[in-house]
């Protein structure tokens, strides 16, 4: 594995086995968490390779899941979408809190994400979608509850780091998530791995879905560090307000 740049290290390149198993994060926000997103995609842009609303599997090679899990490793709890988690079984470290984000309420209950840590495990949703998430099990989540009829962002962020006492938030998606999280400025940090491959396919998801931002609008990224190993790029980014 050759470090083709990385501002926050000196010294030789590393090997597979020990990128990104120490990875520095500034201190939290004061009303949310420190959030960084973790995604890979193809060459261009797509996140799934299979059925459109399918995994990942397929798009990153064998080293980009080891980073995957990595990455993983580092955070105090972890945010997805309720597509996401019906897409397969989401497994994390036992003591990583995992928080679902749904608008309807519908979410697998016996996914791995809920049984592997009955205890660390949270669905989010709107307070139209509450009676219908709670009716799920008597015994199994916690609810968080934010905004009326959609999820509101900022709102539950806020929850995240005051109630949940969450540092460090890990995103792995799906692309509305991160459009949700990206537009209205709550993301801090991307590290985007960019797989040898082209896809194609208008109606594939994106690492970022949704209606994005107004035109003229856009994230600015920030290059912190890139990594190559077998024609794969491991890309970390910092994240500034749009403009």
């Amino acid at each position: 594995m050759r470090r083709l740049l990385d501002l926050t290290l000196s010294g030789p390149d590393v090997s597979p086995e020990n990128l990104y198993s120490t990875v520095l994060f500034p201190a939290p926000h004061a009303h949310r968490p420190y959030c960084y997103i973790n995604m890979a995609s193809t060459v261009d842009g797509k996140t799934v390779v299979g059925k459109p609303d399918g995994t990942a599997v397929g798009v990153g090679s064998e080293t980009d899941q080891i980073l995957f899990r990595r990455l993983q490793v580092h955070c105090d709890a972890a945010l997805i979408g309720a597509t996401t988690l019906r897409a397969s079984n989401v497994i994390y470290p036992p003591h990583v809190a995992r928080i679902v984000v749904t608008t309807s309420g519908n979410v697998p209950i016996n996914n791995r994400f809920f049984t592997d840590a009955p205890d660390r495990a949270y669905i989010a949703c709107p307070a139209n979608a509450a009676a219908r998430v709670q009716a799920l099990s008597t015994s199994g989540p916690r609810l968080l509850v934010a905004g009326d009829t959609a999820v509101d962002f900022v709102a539950l962020m806020r929850q995240i780091r005051t109630d949940l006492d969450v540092r460090l938030l890990l995103c792995e998606g799906g692309g509305t998530i991160n459009e949700q999280l990206m537009t209205r400025s709550l993301v801090d940090e991307l590290f985007l791995t960019l797989a040898p491959k082209l896809k194609g396919g208008a109606t594939l998801h994106t690492m970022m879905d949704g209606t994005g931002f107004a035109p003229g609008m856009f994230a600015r990224c920030r290059l912190l560090s890139v990594y190559e190993h077998e024609n794969e790029l491991y890309l970390r980014y910092q994240i500034s307000s749009s403009g």
